[in-house]
């Protein structure tokens, strides 16, 4: 199992999906801070190749400007989708999802070639993301 550690974040490779967290200290990162990690994020990819992801930001606090979007489209998408990554699980608190809408969050294109779901449990979001 292979794991990067940064301040705001945590990369878990596990057997059969990547695991990424955010915590609650992303009150406090910058968007160049979020840049960074994200980087990181997608070279981790390049390296591994994990089909599946789980991203967990129930503990983010990270407001994802419209700017941010379109750059993490731009930068970072493309890139965890050319090494491999297709099924996606999502978690994120109840009242962000309703704050803005999937389109909002992630490339239109980029969505529709990969398998994506969105949940609140972190247990659904695993049954499901580990089905295929």
């Amino acid at each position: 199992m292979e794991k990067k550690d940064f301040r705001y974040s945590v990369l878990i490779l596990h057997d059969d999906y990547l695991e990424f967290t955010w915590n609650e200290l992303t009150a406090e990162m910058t968007e160049d801070e979020f840049k960074e990690i994200m980087l990181e994020y997608a070279s981790f990819v390049e390296k591994y190749h994990p089909k599946r992801l789980l991203l967990d930001a129930l503990e983010n606090k990270f407001l994802l400007t419209p700017a941010i979007q379109e750059w993490t489209d731009k930068n970072i998408f493309k890139r965890t989708y050319d090494a491999g990554l297709r099924r996606n699980a999502y978690i994120y608190p109840k009242d962000f999802l309703a704050q803005m809408g999937v389109e909002q969050i992630f490339d239109e294109e980029i969505v529709r070639q990969k398998e994506h779901n969105f949940f609140y449990d972190r247990e659904e979001a695993l049954k499901w993301l580990l089905l295929k």
